[in-house]
């Protein structure tokens, strides 16, 4: 049986595709926008290690599991560290944003992070 060379080529192409999040944004991003207004200084997305998140929250570190084919987005439970701070209500807020995320994808070399829902967080690359 002989296999088209089109054919072949689609095929090699999709075996080396990465439909996963770190596949098209590794690396650290940080946090410009939230819901519309601007966002707390500081504010990170580590996306280097594949099958994962962490960064810097308003007060603390946090990390989780992440799956999902892109653009689809889900986080497996976040931790964080136990710090308190007086930015503790806007971490709060992000945590959950970020754990009810469904959607993550690159737009105009931005990484926007969506519910579904219309609210949405805007990352820029931290190292471009």
């Amino acid at each position: 049986m002989r296999i088209p060379l089109a054919a072949l080529l689609l095929l090699v192409a999709c075996q080396d595709r990465d439909d996963t999040l770190t596949g098209h944004a590794d690396g650290t991003w940080h946090l410009v926008e939230a819901e519309g207004a601007e966002a707390p200084p500081g504010t990170t997305l580590d996306l280097s290690e594949p099958g994962r998140i962490s960064g810097q929250a308003p007060c603390n570190r946090y990390e989780a599991p992440i799956s999902g084919s892109y653009p689809g987005f889900e986080t497996g439970g976040i931790v964080t560290t136990r710090m308190a701070c007086p930015d503790l209500p806007l971490e709060t807020r992000y945590i959950a944003a970020l754990d009810g995320a469904t959607r993550a994808e690159l737009v105009d070399g931005r990484l926007v992070i969506s519910d579904g829902a219309g609210a949405a967080m805007v990352y820029v690359r931290a190292d471009p």
